[in-house]
């Protein structure tokens, strides 16, 4: 069987510096990059014990706001995973619907 494993958790926030701090305080997580990102807002990856923590701004606030558009919001955006066989991981997938 292919082995799959989380590569990262997508989180988004209006302050990922704030959150990043947090995560820093509170848990021990390190900063391990921050940058800009093309809409201008900030970026931070953080180590959380070997899982890579991706925090950043959402692409437009209004894209946002629940009444805008209720399947987004701030928070878990993903778990975004790596496997060492895509393509039976996909099948697998695709056959559990």
């Amino acid at each position: 069987m292919a082995k799959v494993w989380i590569e990262h958790i997508h989180i988004v926030t209006p302050d990922p510096m704030k959150l990043a701090a947090f995560y820093e305080k509170a848990f021990g997580a390190k900063i391990t990059r921050t940058g800009t990102l093309p809409n201008g807002g900030a970026a931070v990856s953080l180590d959380l014990g070997g899982t890579r923590l991706a925090i950043m701004v959402p692409d437009t606030p209004e894209k946002r706001d629940p009444p805008v558009n209720p399947h987004k919001h701030f928070g878990l955006e993903h778990l975004g995973v790596r496997t060492d066989d895509v393509e039976s991981v996909v099948k697998r997938a695709v056959a559990e619907g």
